[in-house]
């Protein structure tokens, strides 16, 4: 296996358990709500659950602070197994911890502060698995390589749904809440376990260690961020409002939606939750592929128009609570949405000069995050109870898909490039390298 192939997996396989620990959260919301925030009426527990949800997203800046300037000064290498290190241990902390019944308010203000732990982590991991494997890939197939951060953290996020759903079709509600909704956290504790083994083999890029041996390192990369890469920031910035709403509307929030308000079974409502999460898995890569032969920004463009228009009828057709409106909704969301996650990690790595790539992407990316994203719960559930319109959040997320779409008209790029050009470079590049294979074996 090449050097560069091992890096790529090694990266994969770290971010899909840093992923999963952090977001069975979600899909165990309801139950926290429960065990945490008891109260007599279910929806003020739930939002409670999600309040807390969002904390941990509000936390990630500060990641982003701290492991972009770790990955920026001593390494991408080194901050991606500090990001492991410390979701592991949050992980393990939070399946062990007393509830709201046995020692009170401390308990919710012990799960607060592990959440804070994990905002943390995360916001250092994926930004560190994009930089890391854009500057570990090959030129001509970058999109492709740096769909699998995005891809390894859905999958990540999958594998936390996939579990959650066998403990709803393995226990009751009741079993749940009375020590079962603690497996899948001492699981993912099991599986950071492996996930810090694996990182310890994780190779510097050849990126950094050319900064590195010709002492190009900056003292504070985040301020060099600021001075020089402002519009990058801010275009990174809008372009995940798009996404990060997206993505924790119809992907985490979504079996939460179907259970509350269209009464769903919640075995079911994670099923179906599943089956999505698989169909957009399968996906990207192939959207990063056709993305380095027709160009990033029309691929990430055609994704922004085409939830713009279909957000809104698409909460329309789940509202009829029919199973297959809900599915077919669901899958028409998940093809428009893969094109621009096999992009997104691509295009805003490629925006920043490597000197200061990590801090730059990492306050950017996780402000828009912990803004949007993980408030996206709290908000939409907060839409339907004040509005009483269960369509609400369609609205929400097409406004944010507006919003993409102004980010991804910025970058420029989605008129400029013809897919025969692209291709043509490709195949005279191939032909290139093949001609010089010869040349050697001749020699």
């Amino acid at each position: 296996m090449s050097t560069k192939k091992s890096r790529l997996i090694v990266g994969i396989i770290g971010n899909i358990l840093e992923w999963y620990d952090f977001a069975i959260f979600g899909y165990l919301a309801v139950t926290i709500g429960v065990l945490f925030f008891p109260s007599d009426n279910p929806t003020t527990s739930l939002l409670q659950s999600f309040s807390v949800f969002a904390i941990g997203y509000l936390a990630r800046p500060l990641g982003g602070i701290l492991f972009g300037q770790l990955g920026d000064k001593y390494g991408r290498s080194k901050a991606l197994r500090l990001s492991m290190y410390l979701m592991g241990a949050a992980t393990f902390c939070m399946g062990m911890l007393p509830t709201y019944s046995q020692i009170g308010i401390a308990a919710t203000v012990l799960l607060v502060l592990l959440r804070v732990a994990q905002g943390i982590s995360a916001g250092g991991e994926f930004v560190g698995s994009a930089v890391y494997m854009y500057e570990s890939s090959p030129q001509k197939r970058q999109t492709f390589w740096c769909s699998f951060a995005t891809w390894s953290s859905t999958a990540g996020v999958l594998l936390g749904s996939l579990v959650i759903t066998l403990l709803h079709y393995l226990f009751t509600q009741d079993q749940i809440e009375n020590g079962g909704w603690r497996i899948p956290y001492l699981c993912g504790a099991i599986l950071a376990i492996f996930g810090i083994f694996v990182r310890r083999y994780l190779l510097e890029t050849e990126v950094f260690e050319n900064i590195l041996s010709k002492q190009k390192l900056i003292k504070y990369p985040l301020l060099e961020a600021f001075k020089y890469s402002r519009k990058a920031m801010l275009q990174v910035l809008a372009l995940n409002v798009f996404v990060s709403v997206s993505f924790y509307t119809l992907f985490v929030w979504m079996p939460t939606f179907l259970q509350m308000f269209l009464s769903i079974p919640l075995e079911k409502a994670l099923f179906l939750n599943t089956l999505m999460m698989v169909l957009l898995i399968m996906l990207m890569p192939l959207c990063g592929l056709l993305a380095d032969y027709i160009g990033r920004e029309r691929v990430a463009f055609l994704s922004a128009l085409s939830i713009a228009l279909i957000a809104y009828p698409v909460f329309m057709l789940i509202s009829t609570g029919s199973i297959w409106a809900i599915g077919l909704a669901l899958i028409l969301f998940a093809v428009c949405f893969s094109l621009i996650e096999g992009t997104t990690a691509a295009i805003t790595t490629s925006l920043f000069p490597a000197d200061h790539r990590y801090s730059g992407i990492g306050i950017s990316y996780n402000i828009s995050m912990s803004i949007f994203g993980g408030t996206t719960p709290l908000v939409c559930t907060y839409l339907i109870s004040t509005s009483g319109f269960i369509t609400a959040p369609g609205i929400y997320v097409g406004i944010t898909a507006v919003v993409g779409l102004i980010a991804i008209m910025s970058l420029g790029g989605i008129t400029k490039i013809t897919f025969n050009k692209r291709f043509m470079e490709s195949r005279a590049d191939n032909i290139s390298d093949s001609l010089c294979i010869k040349n050697t074996s001749t020699e």
